[in-house]
């Protein structure tokens, strides 16, 4: 807390603390938000909690390239198609997955059951996105009711 003179600290845009960082570091609201928020509760971790925050972002960002890596390889060797589409459909569920959490702990729903939550409503939307992707936007080629073999998006699609 080297870096600024004065600190605001803010939940959901409304101002619940403001004055120099020992201040806010000591405001009992502060504090009370915090470990509310938090699920190691009252433990600092200093230079320890720095190295699991980027070793947890680090595989969890490891982990979602490896599964975008297996849906390219599961849609193509299920129908032959390249979909360059997956990434709009991994954002889209992505932020569902994200939003419906926020919604869900910003209504004092316990963390654990807003992550269950949370995934249900995301898998859900996917579902929906998918049934309407393969019944109204996937077109066949041809007679032999493949889909086309480049799929480069899911508005067009390059015929051979």
């Amino acid at each position: 807390m080297d870096l600024s003179d004065r600190v605001a600290v803010l939940e959901y845009g409304q101002l619940i603390a403001d004055g120099t960082p020992d201040e806010v570091q000591k405001n009992q609201r502060v504090i009370g938000r915090l470990s509310r928020r938090l699920p190691l509760r009252g433990i600092a971790l200093g230079k320890l909690g720095n190295f699991i925050e980027v070793l947890s972002g680090g595989l969890l960002a490891g982990v979602l390239y490896s599964l975008v890596a297996l849906g390219f390889v599961l849609i193509f060797k299920a129908s032959g198609v390249f979909n360059f589409a997956q990434g709009s459909m991994v954002l889209l569920a992505g932020l569902a997955l994200v939003r419906s959490l926020d919604f869900l702990v910003a209504h004092s729903m316990p963390f654990a059951v807003a992550v269950v939550g949370a995934l249900l409503f995301a898998s859900l939307v996917m579902a929906v996105y998918g049934v309407d992707y393969r019944a109204f936007r996937a077109r066949p080629a041809g007679q032999s009711g493949r889909l086309d073999p480049v799929h480069v998006d899911h508005r067009r699609h390059i015929h051979h």
